[in-house]
């Protein structure tokens, strides 16, 4: 219940933000803001790139930003833990990132169980659901990252290359028969 409660409140901070700026000075101006206001910019956007990773990772060494990270991504829920973990990992990293990462680092990828974050993940897990054990989640953790390369978005659909080549040939015929 209270997940829900703090969820609701940031989609309103967020809705706030973007639709009234005037609102949300008037809140973050009042006293004792600053440590709510340091938690919203934590995690702006998801890294881009390794670069931006290594920076969180930096970050997470601090204990206060690490435990707040960890509340952070409890947070986001989810029905189970598959569910939850790519909900934490789409809000860490961009797919794009995560193509180049495996659990333990196999088949040239990058290692995501050495960076800090992981540690940050398990964590919000254990948090978000307590019933689950380590093995559970860090299942989930590999196979979400074995399925990054294959999702771009949301919101796109993927289309195989040559379908799309068999389309544009299909169009090209039907124009040589229309011109004899």
């Amino acid at each position: 219940m209270e997940r829900r409660i703090m969820l609701k409140l940031e989609r309103m901070h967020e809705d706030l933000r973007n639709g009234n700026g005037r609102v949300m000075e008037a809140v973050e101006s009042r006293p004792g803001r600053t440590s709510e206001a340091a938690e919203e910019d934590m995690l702006e956007g998801p890294c881009q790139n390794l670069a931006d990773l290594e920076d969180l990772c930096k970050k997470i060494a601090d204990r206060s930003f690490k435990k707040k990270m960890i509340r952070h991504l409890s947070l986001l829920g989810g029905s189970n833990v598959g569910d939850g973990v790519r909900r934490m990992l789409k809000k860490i990293g961009t797919n794009e990132l995560w193509k180049g990462f495996s659990l333990k680092g196999i088949k040239g990828k990058r290692p995501f169980h050495s960076l800090l974050i992981y540690d940050v993940v398990i964590r919000a897990c254990s948090r978000t659901f307590p019933n689950v054990d380590c093995q559970k989640v860090e299942e989930a953790i590999a196979v979400t990252l074995k399925h990054a390369p294959h999702r771009r978005s949301t919101n796109q659909v993927l289309i195989p290359d040559d379908l799309v080549e068999d389309e544009e040939e299909e169009e090209e015929e039907g124009e040589d028969e229309v011109e004899e």
